[in-house]
């Protein structure tokens, strides 16, 4: 996974207003204002977020980022609904070329709005730690 130890320890969206700081050890390397890219600074996991209307009522099963090089396919038949406002399901795919395991949650901040959160590190890192980390992010867009 690619690391950066310089970038923005926080997520702010301009045309929400949110201001997200993110769990310690996790940076935002690059952001269009749309989408934020990041990752934690050992550079076991990869963070990207993303907002979305919340009229787009699912969280994606197969996520294909073509200018990142992310394929991921949701690897449970169930959504997991976290809380009223948050939803996620696990996913496994590649990413610059390596398998990867991820966590994709969905959070609805109001009627206009929603952030897909999408926490991935290699095969090897325990699912459970990804997903932490994910719905961690995720509660901070709500708080």
């Amino acid at each position: 996974m690619p690391t950066s130890k310089i970038g923005a320890p926080a997520i702010f969206d301009a045309k929400t207003g949110s201001y997200i700081m993110l769990p310690d050890g996790f940076r935002i390397s690059q952001s269009n204002g749309k989408t934020w890219i990041g990752s934690s600074a050992d550079g076991q996991t990869f963070l990207l977020a993303e907002r979305f209307a919340s009229s787009e009522q699912a969280i994606p099963s197969i996520l294909a980022e073509g200018d990142l090089g992310l394929f991921l396919v949701s690897t449970r038949p169930a959504i997991e609904q976290i809380s009223p406002s948050i939803a996620g399901i696990e996913a496994s795919g590649e990413f610059a070329g390596k398998e990867i395991r991820a966590y994709l949650a969905r959070v609805s901040v109001d009627k206009k709005w929603s952030y897909l959160v999408v926490v991935a590190g290699e095969a090897y890192v325990k699912i459970a730690g990804l997903r932490k980390a994910a719905l961690d992010i995720a509660q901070r867009f709500v708080l």
